[in-house]
């Protein structure tokens, strides 16, 4: 599986104070593209207008509860026919009824690919409303070792270059500092979306990738 890393070196040298108390710092930024590993899609049987008011002016009447029950019948004939594995609330023993009264469905894919031909499958379908539930990504532990090493040779080496221009020799890492993280809670998480208004994740319209960034200031001392 291909792996992106992405990396952005900022270096931010003060000639006068670092040579004089005989260190340089070398601040490098670095980030870890993740890829969901899977993703809960929700599908909930009603009539979801998309101006809420239409509920209360008479627009829209609400149908009795033996019809959404019938619809969600045909929804499950529906994605079994086409061969989409589901589950209901009924399949999970701590719900008690269903969201708003609604017959709700919940869909496990594992990429983006089958999340975007579920949506098209159903994306004519009356009565229902489809949202990405959970997204779970990539552990970003297995690729720290990897991470680090390409952000402790970066910094080496402009901090090299720079030391070699100032006419000395770069000595030895006296101190490393994060300067900036990711946040943990970002990685799994659960939350109602729908498929293109999530901002909880560093994507575009078309991207469900999540982007970590890390960031560290590194000082080494300056030889003589």
């Amino acid at each position: 599986m291909i792996r992106t890393l992405t990396l952005c070196a900022l270096l931010i040298v003060s000639f006068t104070e670092a040579f004089s108390q005989k260190f340089i710092t070398v601040n490098v930024s670095d980030s870890i593209i993740l890829k969901p590993t899977k993703i809960v899609y929700r599908i909930l049987v009603g009539d979801f207008p998309r101006d809420p008011v239409a509920m209360y002016t008479g627009e829209i009447t609400e149908a009795s509860p033996s019809f959404y029950l019938d619809r969600a019948k045909e929804l499950a004939k529906f994605l079994t026919k086409n061969n989409i594995n589901f589950r209901d609330d009924q399949a999970n023993d701590f719900v008690i009824g269903s969201p708003n009264n609604r017959p709700t469905f919940y869909i496990d894919l594992k990429t983006q690919t089958e999340l975007e031909e579920v949506v098209n499958l159903l994306k004519d379908t009356k009565n229902i409303f489809g949202a990405i539930f959970k997204v779970t990504y990539e552990d970003e532990a297995a690729y720290t070792n990897a991470l680090m090493t390409k952000i402790l040779k970066r910094a080496h080496s402009d901090a090299d270059q720079i030391a070699k221009i100032a006419g000395a020799k770069l000595g030895p890492v006296l101190e490393i500092e994060e300067s900036g993280g990711f946040d943990r809670a970002f990685f799994e998480r659960d939350y109602p979306a729908s498929l293109y208004e999530s901002e909880l994740y560093h994507k575009t319209a078309d991207n469900l990738t999540y982007t970590c960034y890390r960031a560290f200031s590194i000082k080494y001392q300056i030889l003589e």
